[in-house]
């Protein structure tokens, strides 16, 4: 069945102290680039809001992004709109596009934070993303002398 006669309601939360939900009309473009809503489109018939963990200005705004993007990318502008975004709003953004599986903006986010990062060392890329860096000396020492060992020894943790 095509996506672009179907309506889906999104139901996220707001963050402030009453933490109250929101029920928002996804856009026909938002459900054509996001996989998870072109599943839910073709493989049920929601008859109520489907719960979504992401925020509601978070939503809004990741719509307001789709619907007025261009078919062709614009790195540059895609660049200035993540550019005024703070750190937690941009990773919030990039959390949204992930869970609603929208491939164009995670590539584009992707490829803005390579910019970003492109200047970095890889101690201030960890710091920026909050990655806590605790192996030992000796963990340290042996990911360098013997990586292959090392990595082989990791429990993947799944």
């Amino acid at each position: 069945m095509s996506t672009e006669s179907k309506t889906i309601i999104l139901r996220c939360t707001t963050v402030n102290r009453k933490r109250k939900t929101i029920d928002i009309q996804a856009s026909a473009k938002l459900i054509k680039c996001s996989q998870v809503l072109r599943d839910v489109c073709e493989y049920t018939e929601p008859d109520s809001p489907v719960t979504v963990p992401i925020e509601a200005s978070t939503l809004t705004r990741l719509m307001r992004f789709v619907d007025e993007s261009p078919e062709k990318r614009d790195k540059v502008q895609e660049a200035k709109v993540f550019a005024i975004m703070e750190d937690q709003e941009l990773f919030a953004f990039a959390k949204a596009a992930d869970y609603l599986d929208i491939e164009q903006l995670r590539v584009a986010i992707g490829d803005y934070m390579i910019d970003k990062f492109g200047n970095m060392t890889a101690t201030q890329i960890g710091e920026y993303l909050g990655v806590q860096n605790d192996y030992t000396e000796e963990e340290r020492l042996e990911m360098v002398t013997n990586p292959s060992m090392f990595y082989m020894k990791q429990d993947p943790g799944y």
